[in-house]
């Protein structure tokens, strides 16, 4: 009898792993699919271009009437960009500097507001409408249009009714800051609250698609395990510590990755802006050499984050 239970418990664990390949199986043919418009597009529309970008990087482009010549030059333009060129190092340093600070910022922000859009609210559809307008405004379709007048517009009045806020008010960033230093806070607490406060507007416009995604996120955790923990005398704080981020924890990974790359490669950074710049007075062989190196620090700051990140979010 022993021994006949026995073979019955191998045939279900054997039945139940055949299964779980099935299922692995069918979730790999559907991952392959959902990529495949993503691979036949790259292939299609940027292999070549990427190409030919590395291969101007190594050569001295030159106009022949209304071809281009390109001549093999080896490592010159990438000398040039670091050894030579003088604006490209400090505004690389200024990029990265905005980077880390704006990072932290935008995600602590975009779960907060996904927090709160979280709760049964009057109006939350709105209010989530809201904050997903940047993300709109600034799609490649709007951009084409006279949308950067609409933003200019809207920028140009926020800063007007910051300053007469802060005129009426005679309060300001230094004011700020003095008061929060005489209420003992620290330092870098101090430096965190005031950069929020100077650049509130570029977190809002960079938290629109965080904010979706970590609403999404918190809308998947089931209310019954809230309710458990109240009824063990949880607080609200607590269970935001021990239930709310971490199983959040994936997605603000994920986030943090969109954010490094958005802010990065925003038309506004100053590298992009300077590689432009390059490209219309220097070349396309020294501005593809700029492009190629800030591509590689990307790509390293991206590891990083990604081995940093993936131990911290995906911890059991």
């Amino acid at each position: 009898m022993q021994f006949r239970l026995e073979i019955i418990e191998s045939e279900a664990i054997l039945m139940k792993k055949e299964n779980k390949s099935k299922l692995k199986k069918n979730e790999d043919r559907f991952a392959y699919l959902f990529i495949a418009p993503f691979v036949v597009g790259f292939i299609i529309l940027y292999a070549d271009l990427i190409f030919s970008s590395i291969s101007y990087s190594f050569s001295e482009l030159t106009f022949q009437g209304k071809t281009f010549v390109s001549n093999f030059v080896g490592l010159k333009n990438y000398k040039e960009v670091l050894q030579v060129n003088a604006e490209f190092m400090p505004a690389l340093a200024e990029a990265l500097e905005n980077m880390l600070t704006m990072v932290p910022v935008v995600l602590i922000f975009s779960l907060f507001i996904a927090t709160l859009l979280n709760r049964k609210i009057p109006g939350r559809t709105i209010f989530r409408s809201i904050f997903f307008i940047p993300v709109i405004l600034m799609t490649g379709i709007v951009t084409k249009t006279d949308s950067n007048l609409l933003v200019q517009s809207v920028v140009s009045s926020a800063n007007e009714l910051g300053e007469s806020v802060g005129t009426s008010s005679g309060l300001n960033l230094t004011d700020i800051s003095a008061a929060l230093q005489g209420m003992s806070i620290g330092t870098g607490a101090i430096d965190f609250i005031i950069t929020f406060i100077d650049n509130i507007y570029s977190v809002v416009n960079n938290s629109g698609v965080q904010i979706i995604l970590l609403l999404a996120s918190l809308q998947s955790i089931s209310p019954s395990v809230y309710e458990a923990a109240a009824i063990e005398g949880a607080t609200a704080w607590e269970s935001f510590w021990k239930i709310t981020l971490p199983m959040v924890a994936p997605v603000v990974f994920v986030c943090a990755i969109y954010t490094v790359i958005d802010l990065l490669s925003a038309s506004t950074n100053n590298i992009m802006i300077l590689i432009e710049d390059t490209t219309e007075n220097t070349g396309y062989g020294v501005a593809s050499a700029m492009a190629w190196i800030f591509f590689t620090i990307i790509a390293i700051i991206l590891g990083i984050v990604v081995l940093i990140g993936r131990k911290a979010a995906f911890k059991q």
